[in-house]
């Protein structure tokens, strides 16, 4: 046998076994098979169209521009390019509105189900932050509970820091038994959970620390065009006039700047801060100093009372004609 009729003979079994695959020999179609399969690809092919036609938007609005411009045209119609172009616009953002369906349950259980998974996520973080809420209130944890804490706490450690350094600058007993009652204060205050409270007495604390480190003279105002002293009269509050004699003073720091100092107005009965005030004195000391200033215009015995660090109160110089130190009779802060 010829090689090739044995090249056929083994082939052939080969294509029989495709055709009983089930895929028919395109020899063997019939006509109503093939006008099938051309219908097909005509579909296909018309629906490719249609998609790209849907997707190519622009295009359409230019043939569609085109038509309606022919059209009003052989109508006689006076209408521009531009009402044109509105008209497409307005028709193709018209053309798929959403209406809102009508309220009922069934829609209401339809947005339940399209946000569930955000709605059980916002449940679930509600419940969270719940839970912890509850958990800091039950240990008293809270943060504002916290931060009470910590501000009691800040300000009795303060108390205690600058009641220790009162200690150290004075040893007088008023002075101890002042920082006693005010570190009794502030314990009952701790103990009340009271931070304002805690802060007034820290403030009075400090003030009396304040006062303590101070060093400063009170001298007798001496500027040229001013008054070093007064002759007062004012009426107290049971209406009888009353007269006084005052030096006009200044509280100095070793460098010469003024020094604020706690007055007791004795006209008004309230404590002021003022780094220049008025001391009441004898009538002879007044006469004096005038006399002095009258000299030269300028008072040489000057210092009056002298203050120094760790003492609570300044201690006077000033003496009267009998050579004696004043008293302090009182103080007014205005004249």
């Amino acid at each position: 046998m010829p090689p090739s009729q044995i090249a056929q003979q083994a082939e052939a079994p080969a294509a029989e076994e495709s055709f009983a695959a089930g895929t028919a020999d395109p020899r063997q179609l019939s006509l109503p098979e093939l006008i099938r399969i051309m219908d097909v690809a005509t579909t296909l092919r018309k629906e490719q169209e249609v998609v790209e036609e849907q997707l190519n938007i622009d295009q359409i609005k230019v043939r569609l521009r085109e038509r309606l411009l022919e059209a009003a045209q052989v109508a006689g119609e006076p209408i521009t390019a531009e009402q044109i172009d509105a008209a497409i616009e307005n028709y193709y953002d018209k053309l798929h509105e959403f209406e809102e369906p009508p309220w009922s349950f069934s829609v209401l259980m339809a947005h339940l189900y399209v946000r569930r998974v955000t709605i059980t996520k916002w449940i679930v973080g509600i419940a969270g932050v719940l839970a912890l809420t509850w958990g800091l209130l039950a240990s008293g944890f809270l943060p504002g509970e916290a931060r009470t804490r910590a501000e009691i706490d800040r300000l009795t450690t303060a108390i205690e820091t600058r009641a220790a350094a009162v200690r150290v600058l004075s040893a007088e007993e008023v002075v101890s038994g002042d920082i006693d009652k005010l570190l009794a204060v502030a314990q009952s205050h701790r103990e009340q959970q009271d931070p304002a409270k805690l802060d007034e007495v820290l403030q009075e604390v400090s003030t009396l620390q304040q006062q303590l480190e101070a060093e400063y003279e009170i001298v007798v105002a001496s500027e040229a065009g001013q008054a070093s002293g007064i002759d007062r009269y004012y009426t107290d509050e049971n209406g009888e006039r009353v007269s006084g004699y005052y030096l006009i003073v200044e509280a100095r720091a070793a460098d010469g700047q003024p020094v604020g100092v706690q007055i007791l107005n004795r006209e008004t009965g309230k404590m002021e801060t003022r780094s220049r005030w008025a001391e009441l004195v004898p009538q002879e000391v007044y006469e004096r100093i005038a006399k002095d200033k009258q000299t030269d215009g300028v008072v040489d015995e000057r210092v009056f009372a002298s203050k120094q660090r760790g003492e609570l109160e300044p201690e006077v110089r000033m003496a009267n004609e009998a050579g004696q130190v004043l008293g302090r009779q009182g103080q007014i802060t205005s004249w």
